[in-house]
C-alpha cells in the first residue's frame, strides 16, 4: 500500500474516533469503511478484529504504531449490541507462550487525547498500575 493512502486512511480513521467521542468499537469502523479479510492480531493470538479492508487494518496499524490511538478493553455486550462478535473464545488473562487457539479481546478504540481527558476525568484509567502499563508501552498519558 502507498504510504500517501496509508496516511490518508489512517487521518480518516482518527477523525472518525474524533467525531465520535471515542470509544469506537471495530463493527463501526467496519459500517464506515467497509468490510474485508484482513485481521488485526497479537504475537500472543489475540484476535483484536477480524473482517478490516486492508486499508482499514493498515490505518489502525499505523495509528497504535504512532501510539495517536489506544485499544481499550471493553465488555463484549458493546459488540453484541453492535450486533457482532467473533466465532471466537475471550482472551482473559494469555499465557506467556500465547494462546495455541485465537482468542479475541473485546476492546474500543480512542484517542490519546480523549484518554488523557477520561484520566483527568477520573473514569479512565483509574487503577495506576493500569496507567503504568501503558506508559510502559510507550504512550504518553
Amino acid at each position: 500500500m502507498e504510504k500517501d493512502t496509508e496516511r490518508n486512511m489512517a487521518d480518516r480513521l482518527y477523525e472518525f474516533i474524533t467525531e465520535l467521542g471515542g470509544g469506537v468499537s471495530f463493527v463501526e469502523i467496519m459500517h464506515k469503511f467497509g468490510e474485508g479479510e484482513y485481521t488485526i492480531i497479537s504475537d500472543l493470538n489475540v484476535v483484536r478484529w477480524c473482517g478490516l479492508t486492508r486499508e482499514t487494518a493498515a490505518g489502525i496499524t499505523k495509528l497504535l504504531d504512532e501510539r495517536r490511538i489506544l485499544m481499550y478493553p471493553t465488555n463484549p455486550i458493546v459488540y453484541l449490541i453492535d450486533g457482532c462478535i467473533p466465532q471466537l473464545p475471550i482472551a482473559k488473562q494469555p499465557p506467556k507462550g500465547g494462546y495455541k487457539e485465537p482468542h479475541w479481546a473485546p476492546a474500543v478504540l480512542w484517542t490519546i487525547e480523549q484518554i488523557k481527558a477520561g484520566m483527568k476525568g477520573g473514569y479512565m484509567l483509574t487503577d495506576p498500575l493500569d496507567a503504568a502499563i501503558y506508559r510502559e508501552a510507550g504512550y504518553e498519558i
